[in-house]
């Protein structure tokens, strides 16, 4: 009887210990093949992950103190006046308005933050931003609430999130500035140029080229666009190509002499429905075209908000196959004299700003207004040595004549 009871105890004790064998087997095995972060400046860090799948968390130490990985943060309180780089891996956050004089070198990656309504203002003889991003190393210019780039900059938390206008602009008022491969982000929120790029007074000689503009305040500013270029964008001089502008009120606003290049995007890439606000091309200003302007965008309409005049053998407008012209009051109207050289395809359309039916609701209003005729003076052609107008009917909408 005491033979079989040991025989038991022990065939007992040889189950418990396969048991413990099979689990230590089991743990190990698990411990080995455990994900997790594995960085030991993350928040999330796991002492016990052996392969780290991607998963680490900065947001409990994204300040000035404890910056994610190549996020350094390096504070701008004082205007640029002498020669200026900026380095990739870290993050330049602008707390004041900030004038520069003289040559600022920003290197592809760059993360740039600019503090709530300040403006970066680009002025003097030696004053010109020279920012060439790459198409894998973009720069940014972005509110200081966006914690999507770099993190939680302003140590804040959730408790504030990028809005439109949340900076001012870049405010160019000088020549020489190269943007290329930059994305712009939450500005407009300066009172007089409500936009995100505002060429000013000597600013014509700039390139914008493969920059992404979105998020830009919306108002009723006249200047209340992503690029602001009104007199000072200059045929032969002016270069804005390849751009991306989307979620802003206009997209661009520039002087009715200068041809704007087919290779701009008005919308979304990665989502077509999101345009902009007033999506079009508005030409200001009034009087006889300087040149050759060709209106060659079919994305979106152009809008001639005046009376312009193709008055000399050396001035021509043409406006391509497929192209809007819209015009934005009474007064709008073209009128070609003196042999100047007038023409369009045989599907260009010229017709009011409330007409929603061609080319969308390029006046942001929804339903509230609607076409009528008179909205827009028309189109005059006069015959050389004759006067009077020949008014133009093909594709003419809600004109007065």
């Amino acid at each position: 009887m005491k033979k079989e009871k040991l025989i038991q105890i022990k065939n007992t004790f040889i189950k418990v210990l396969v048991y413990c064998v099979v689990l230590s087997g089991l743990a190990l095995n698990s411990s080995c093949k455990r994900k997790g972060c594995t960085d030991t400046k993350a928040c999330n860090y796991d002492s016990k992950a052996k392969k780290d799948d991607g998963s680490c968390d900065y947001s409990c130490n994204n300040n000035n103190n404890n910056p994610p990985p190549g996020c350094t943060v390096v504070k701008i309180t004082e205007n640029i006046s002498s020669i200026t780089e900026w380095t990739e891996g870290k993050i330049y956050v602008i707390e004041t308005n900030l004038t520069i004089t003289s040559i600022l070198t920003i290197k592809p990656g760059v993360i740039v933050k600019i503090a709530k309504n300040k403006a970066i203002i680009v002025q003097g003889s030696n004053g010109k931003i020279i920012a060439n991003g790459t198409a894998d190393k973009h720069i940014v210019f972005t509110s200081v609430s966006d914690d999507s780039y770099c993190g939680d900059t302003n140590a804040d938390g959730t408790l504030t999130t990028p809005q439109r206008g949340d900076w001012a602009n870049i405010d160019l008022r000088s020549s020489g500035t190269v943007l290329k491969y930059c994305d712009i982000f939450y500005a407009g929120g300066y009172t007089t140029y409500s936009s995100a790029i505002a060429l000013d007074v000597g600013s014509s000689q700039t390139t914008i080229d493969h920059c992404t503009i979105a998020h830009t305040r919306l108002n009723d500013y006249a200047s209340a666009a992503a690029f602001w270029g009104w007199q000072y964008t200059k045929p032969g001089e002016t270069v804005f190509t390849n751009n991306i502008m989307y979620d802003n009120d206009r997209p661009m606003i520039v002087h009715y002499n200068y041809t704007v290049d087919e290779s701009n995007i008005f919308h979304n890439p990665a989502n077509s429905s999101q345009t902009n606000k007033r999506n079009g091309i508005f030409l200001l200003g009034t009087g006889g075209f300087q040149g050759v302007v060709t209106l060659g965008v079919t994305e979106v309409p152009y809008i001639i908000s005046d009376w312009v005049q193709v008055n000399s053998t050396e001035k021509a407008l043409i406006v391509k196959d497929n192209v809007i012209v819209k015009f934005g009051g009474v007064s709008g109207q073209i009128s070609v004299t003196n042999s100047g050289t007038f023409t369009y395809g045989t599907n260009s359309i010229f017709t009011s700003i409330k007409d929603d039916t061609r080319g969308g609701d390029t006046n942001g209003d929804g339903n509230a207004t609607a076409p009528a005729n008179n909205d827009w003076e028309g189109i005059c052609i006069q015959t050389p040595g004759q006067g009077g107008c020949n008014w133009l009917q093909q594709n003419v909408f809600y004109s007065k004549h």
